[in-house]
């Protein structure tokens, strides 16, 4: 088989991407245009050129959708973690270890490596919330406005959970 037009298009905005992102420039109009011509050449017709762009886009979406969309629920999860403290509550046994910003770094990672791989977010969020909020019968949680609860160290807003 031997190369076309069309491959030695696909070879240049490859290069001219990676160039872009080296350069930090944005790269999407490059790809729009690089996927036009190569249908365009291809093809031989300026409509079909333009249906391709429209393909293109509808076959990475159903291969890339799922992905993106397990991407975004894990980043979700991943905030409500942080929103109710559970990063800070899962490492707090470890504060006295971390001596300096070397083995802070690494070892937060390290912590966090392992017990990522034991703790899926959604059950460990249920638990945390429900470990922490057991019980709170203070005053303030009661309240309309969001507040934080002074029996949880400021770690988990009552009004959410209370």
């Amino acid at each position: 088989m031997a190369l076309t037009l069309s491959h030695w298009i696909y070879l240049l905005v490859v290069l001219l991407v990676i160039a872009g992102m080296a350069m930090r420039r944005g790269v999407i109009p490059l790809c729009v245009l690089g996927t036009f011509a190569m249908g365009w050449v291809y093809t031989g017709s300026f409509l079909k050129a333009v249906q391709t762009l429209y393909k293109a886009s509808l076959i990475s979406a159903q291969v890339l959708l799922g992905i993106i969309i397990i991407i975004a629920i894990m980043i979700a999860l991943l905030r409500l973690l942080e929103h109710i403290g559970a990063d800070q509550l899962i490492l707090r046994p470890f504060r006295n270890v971390f001596r300096g910003p070397g083995v802070a770094f690494w070892g937060t990672g390290l912590i966090k490596g392992v017990v990522s791989a034991f703790v899926w977010p959604t059950p460990a969020t249920m638990r945390v919330m429900k470990t922490t909020t057991r019980g709170c019968e203070s005053e303030r949680c009661r309240q309309d406005t969001p507040r934080w609860c002074p029996r949880h160290s400021g770690s988990i807003p009552c009004v959410l959970w209370g």
